[in-house]
């Protein structure tokens, strides 16, 4: 139950996002879209060679030379530790300031009112 809560959330996110880029960076939106799904077709791709050809068994072992190259290629193209945590700290660096900006300058002290009555525009992008 908790991995559906988090799969409708995760949608949920996607969609919400999208939405909101979608005016001003449809083509960027598509490109990753892309990307995304070139790299899952690789890897249902390699996958599915390697188990024809015996180099993963039906438990996801590799075996042999052909899978040593394979586990060789997968760890570097999907090093997925190192890039999850590469992302968080760069989303991190990125989005952090301007929600804590927001918060504090925005929402809690009145700071963006202020701005539009002066007639400065706010963009927290």
């Amino acid at each position: 139950m908790p991995a559906m809560l988090f799969l409708i959330l995760v949608l949920l996110c996607i969609q919400w996002t999208s939405r909101a880029l979608i005016d001003h960076h449809a083509g960027y939106i598509y490109a990753i879209w892309y990307f995304y799904f070139l790299l899952v077709c690789i890897t249902v791709g390699i996958g599915e060679l390697g188990s024809k050809f015996g180099a993963i068994d039906a438990k996801g072992n590799l075996h042999g030379q052909a899978g040593s190259v394979l586990s060789g290629l997968l760890t570097f193209a999907f090093a997925l530790n190192e890039d999850l945590m590469t992302a968080l700290v760069l989303i991190g660096l990125t989005l952090l300031p301007q929600v804590l900006t927001y918060i504090f300058g925005g929402v809690l002290s009145g700071v963006g009112a202020a701005l539009r009555d002066a007639g400065h525009s706010i963009c927290l992008a």
